[in-house]
This record gives structure tokens, sequence and C-alpha cells, in this order.
């Protein structure tokens, strides 16, 4: 799609060598989003041009004359957390993943909060996800906008995407096709969830006694400031979007689980944190992990 070429990295070189390719990209030299949220100290008016921009461009790659309908969406929610949970369960023989097992199959606390359990949710999960499904509009897009893939000179606002996610589950001429709301989760799942706090390991976590916790998570100075002027901006008061969008999102954390499972301890971090969101999609907030 020529109009979003300039959002990416330049191609410079392709090679094949005995049936090896590899390829060349321009050096982009500015830090990820990532690392401007979690350790640089921005003004507020900087950060709110950032937001900005980032509409724009999540505007003009999803626009609604490049839309197809007609595609079920299934492989970005139901299907891959019913995949995903199932590579959970068959962890749960290691006994290093003790602690998620029990939050999995009983009710547990966080900070004095009463949480259902993870198998509760996943099963309920898995019923609201549908709504998102079937004949869904798809957009050719980029399937992975977290903070880590956007790099952006935060005073230019020069801002170019990597690592874009080439799903090709819907056959050859729609490789690269995502849900709009997928890319808006994938954002809100680090300006609302703080997901790079978690993944930076920038939070604590401890076992009080049996299923309960008390979970601490990083919050950026500007925290509140940046996750109110996203939501003003990108959702502009519509509270059914927000539900969705949060829905979504706790399909993010809850269906990464596995591709933790180096660090376990994360991957009660990450749960509970997609369980918190799916239980109060209509108005979480990370607050409650301060």
């Amino acid at each position: 799609k020529e109009n979003i070429r300039r959002f990416f990295p330049s191609l410079l070189e392709v090679k094949i060598d005995n049936k090896i390719a590899s390829y060349t990209l321009e050096y982009v030299p500015f830090p990820t989003l990532s690392e401007l949220f979690l350790h640089e100290n921005l003004d507020h008016h900087i950060w709110e041009r950032i937001i900005q921009n980032l509409k724009n461009i999540y505007d003009e790659i999803y626009s609604n004359s490049s839309g197809i309908s007609g595609i079920n969406s299934r492989d970005f929610f139901s299907i891959k957390l019913l995949k995903r949970e199932e590579l959970l369960k068959k962890l749960f023989s290691n006994i290093k993943y003790t602690n998620l097992e029990k939050i999995y199959r009983k009710n547990y606390k966080v900070n004095s909060i009463k949480m259902p359990s993870l198998q509760n949710t996943f099963k309920n999960l898995s019923k609201i996800l549908v709504k998102f499904e079937s004949n869904s509009k798809m957009w050719f897009g980029h399937g992975d906008l977290c903070f880590n893939n956007i790099l952006i000179d935060p005073y230019s606002l020069t801002t170019k995407l990597i690592d874009p996610k080439a799903n090709n589950s819907f056959g050859e001429k729609y490789i690269g096709f995502v849900p709009r709301n997928y890319d808006l989760a994938k954002l809100n799942h680090s300006f609302i969830g703080l997901y790079d706090s978690i993944i930076s390991n920038m939070y604590s976590i401890d076992l009080i006694d049996e299923n309960n916790y008390k979970f601490n998570i990083f919050h950026p100075d500007k925290y509140l400031f940046t996750k109110e002027i996203f939501e003003e901006i990108f959702f502009l008061g519509d509270k059914d979007l927000i539900s969705d969008i949060n829905i979504i999102t706790a399909n993010l954390f809850l269906s990464m689980l596995p591709l933790h499972s180096e660090d376990p301890k994360r991957m009660v971090a990450l749960a509970i944190v997609g369980n918190a969101i799916f239980h109060s999609y209509e108005n979480f907030s990370a607050r409650i992990f301060k």
C-alpha cells in the first residue's frame, strides 16, 4: 500500500543466494516508544503531540476506504485464545508453574481484591470474543502495534513502524490483513495496561499466602496524563469502543501467557492484569496495581 509505505523503514537491498534470502533495511536512529514511555521525562505537550501523531498514522493505515468485509477474524480472537489456553495447560505438568496453575483453577486475591479463576475467565472471554469475529472488516495493517515496534523522534515526530506481523491465515491474497481494533488494543495494552513495565521486569509480586498476592507495577510519572490523552484522542468518549478495546486487550494479555514460559513469575503478572481488565473492561485502570 503506497500511502502507508512512508511509515516503515525503506527496503534497501534484497539478496537471494543458494536459496537463502536476506534483506537490508534503512537504519532508523530513534528510540522505541517503550523507551520513551518508561525512561524519558518528556513534557506533557510532547506526549500530547506524540499521541495525536499516532492517531493520525493509525487513521491513515486503517482508513474506511481500504477495509474489506466478509472475513472471519477468529484467528485473532477466540481461536488464538483457545490454542494458547491449551499450550498453557500443558505447562502445568512442570512444578515451576504451580502458582500460575493455582490461579488458573481457583479464585484468588490481588491487593485485597477478589478475582475469579483464569479458567473461568478464559471460558467467558471466548464467548464474548465471537462478537468481533463474524463478517468483521479487515485492513492491510501492522498487526503488532506495540510500543517496542514504534520508533519515534519525540521532537520532530518522525515515526517508523517495525516488525509488522504478516498473518496469512486468510490466504495469500489477504496476507497482512488485520482487524482495525486489534492494533488499537495493542496500543491500549501499553498505554492503559502497562505491558511495557511488566516485560521490562518493572513490577513486584509477592505471594502473601495461598492464592493471595501483593502486586505493584511501575507507573511512569506521566502515566495518568498519557492514559487520559490516549483515551481522549483515540476513543472520543465512546464508551462502547472503550469496552470493546479492553476486552480485546484482556485477550492479548491472556493469550500471550505461554509465550513467556521462560519466566513463570512474569506469567502470573500478565495473567493478573489480563484477568483484571476483563472483569472491569468498562472502566479499567491500572491504578489498582499501585
